[in-house]
C-alpha cells in the first residue's frame, strides 16, 4: 500500500496519469491499476474520472494531505537513520582546554575516567 500511496500523491501532484507514470518509471497502465487497487483496499474511490481528466474526492483529498504528511516523515526518519548510521562509523572528537594553575590533577582524573567510560572518543587536551 505504501507503493500505491507513493503512485497516488504523483497523479495528483502532477494532475495526470501519464505524466506520473512517466515520473515514477512505470506504464500508465500499471499507474492506473495501482491506483484501482488502492481504491479497493481502502474501500472507497478517491478519483472521479471525468474523461481524461479526475477531480479528488472528499476522501481522496483527506488521503492526499494525510498520506503527503506521511511519505514526508518517512522521507525524514529515512534521512535520519541514515545520518545515525553514518555517525556511527565517524571519529568523535571531545576538545578540552584547561588553565595549568588550576587544578590541573583533577582535570586530568576527570579526562582519564572519561576515556576510559567512552573510548570511541577522541580527546584533544589544550592547556594554557
Amino acid at each position: 500500500m505504501f507503493q500505491q500511496m507513493k503512485y497516488f500523491i504523483v497523479v495528483v501532484d502532477e494532475h495526470s496519469f501519464t505524466r506520473a507514470a512517466e515520473k515514477c518509471n512505470i506504464s500508465q497502465s500499471a499507474i492506473s491499476q495501482q491506483i484501482k487497487e488502492l481504491n479497493q483496499n481502502i474501500g472507497t474511490p478517491l478519483l472521479k474520472r471525468q474523461g481524461r481528466s479526475f477531480e479528488l474526492t472528499p476522501a481522496g483529498k483527506y488521503f492526499y494531505r494525510q498520506g503527503k504528511t506521511l511519505l514526508n516523515q518517512i522521507e525524514q526518519v529515512l534521512k535520519n537513520t541514515r545520518q545515525i548510521a553514518d555517525n556511527e562509523q565517524e571519529e568523535y572528537v571531545l576538545k578540552l582546554g584547561y588553565l595549568q594553575m588550576f587544578g590541573t590533577t583533577e582535570f586530568l582524573k576527570a579526562v582519564t575516567i572519561f576515556a576510559e567510560q567512552y573510548p570511541e572518543v577522541k580527546v584533544n587536551i589544550t592547556s594554557g
